[in-house]
């Protein structure tokens, strides 16, 4: 019985997380969409910049839904009904510009240039030209992106972006095809982005339904967090030496506590609602997943502090450490060339499994060609 019901619960889900299908194919790019591209560009991408720094975490999608919201008011103000594809379109538009925010980056570069880590670790001055200017630079000193120093590394950031987008129209529309016809896995959080849209388009034509409510729901708890979360912090760190954070930002550090157990191991709690609401939407096992990789740092870690494998891999690491520090000396001594060798095995595996799956799709499709061209007419 208990499993019947749980079957029926996921049934349930399912079905309520399905948008309705749309009753004809309407073009959703217009003007609206254009102005809420710039708006985006001018407004929400430099504050997504600054909390991401700030609170070490982006904003995820609340600057998306934030746009939608904003220009969906104007619009029910204006006497204008927003269609649900120009609302996506919108949704989709917005993330693309705040996903390929270059600003914080460039800041952040900054930062490891100029940081005592990196120049307790002499890696500071090691750092290319090209991607952050010198510390003596006047860029780095007037705190200024209008020098010519920065020319080259905003000239090779473009021409990544460039690549990036058209390697994401090229081999991520060959992916998709590939996840989604032929191995038909699930996209889990598509749906949660569709009722979004779904929900303000309905909305937008004064039509209130169970979506609206737990919309509303979700963005209250959200408001909430975000006060106690970010909110107070930026108000109080404007205001004092130093901001009063209710919430560690953006996570607990426990490393020092279990350094005497696990040395050489960054144990930290997130304090990001978003991680906790991912959790309920994705599946059972892809969540048990990310738990089992997770765990796998904290075992090899001071195995590999102590030599256990017949070399100390970890030989930068002190005790004494936070989170941070620990990571970055792990990236830095093992876990960085671990890394890059684990994804390319992993694209080895992807590559060879989609050929062996076309080829044996195209092997079939052959037959079933030769079996039709056989039967009498």
């Amino acid at each position: 019985m208990g499993l019947l019901k749980v079957q029926a619960e996921l049934e349930e889900y399912r079905r309520l997380m399905e948008p309705p299908p749309p009753e004809e194919f309407e073009e959703g790019f217009s003007v609206r969409t254009i102005l809420g591209a710039l708006f985006v560009a001018f407004v929400m991408l430099p504050g997504a910049a600054y909390l991401s720094l700030v609170t070490g975490a982006g904003l995820g999608s609340a600057p998306q839904w934030v746009t939608v919201i904003l220009f969906m008011e104007v619009a029910r103000r204006s006497f204008i009904t927003l269609k649900r594809q120009e609302i996506y379109l919108l949704y989709i538009v917005a993330g693309a510009i705040l996903g390929a925010n270059p600003y914080s980056g460039y800041i952040w570069n900054v930062f490891l240039r100029t940081s005592q880590v990196t120049k307790g670790l002499g890696v500071a001055d090691d750092i290319p030209t090209w991607l952050v200017p010198r510390a003596d630079s006047p860029a780095i000193l007037q705190r200024t992106f209008f020098h010519s120093d920065w020319l080259i590394p905003i000239a090779i950031s473009l021409a990544l972006l460039l690549l990036t987008r058209a390697s994401g129209f090229a081999a991520g529309y060959i992916l998709f095809r590939i996840t989604s016809d032929y191995e038909r896995l699930p996209f889990p959080l598509a749906p949660v982005g569709a009722q979004g849209a779904t929900v303000l388009a309905e909305i937008s034509r004064k039509e209130e339904t169970w979506r609206w409510r737990y919309f509303s729901i979700g963005a209250m708890i959200g408001l909430a967090f975000g006060l106690f979360y970010a909110g107070i912090p930026t108000i109080t760190g404007a205001l004092m030496n130093r901001p009063l954070q209710l919430i560690p930002i953006p996570f607990i550090d426990l490393t020092q506590n279990t350094e005497s157990v696990l040395p050489a191991t960054p144990i930290v709690i997130a304090t990001d609602l978003g991680g906790l609401l991912v959790g309920f939407v994705v599946p059972f096992w892809a969540a048990v997943g990310g738990f089992i990789g997770s765990l796998i740092p904290a075992v090899l870690n001071p195995l590999l502090y102590r030599g256990t494998f017949g070399t100390v891999y970890l030989r930068n690491w002190r005790p004494g450490l936070d989170a941070i520090q620990t990571e970055m000396l792990n990236q830095y001594d093992f876990w960085l060339s671990a890394r890059i060798g684990a994804g390319l095995g992993i694209a080895a595996i992807g590559i060879t499994s989609a050929i062996m799956l076309a080829l044996r799709e195209t092997r079939r499709i052959r037959r079933r060609t030769d079996q039709e061209e056989r039967l009498p007419l």
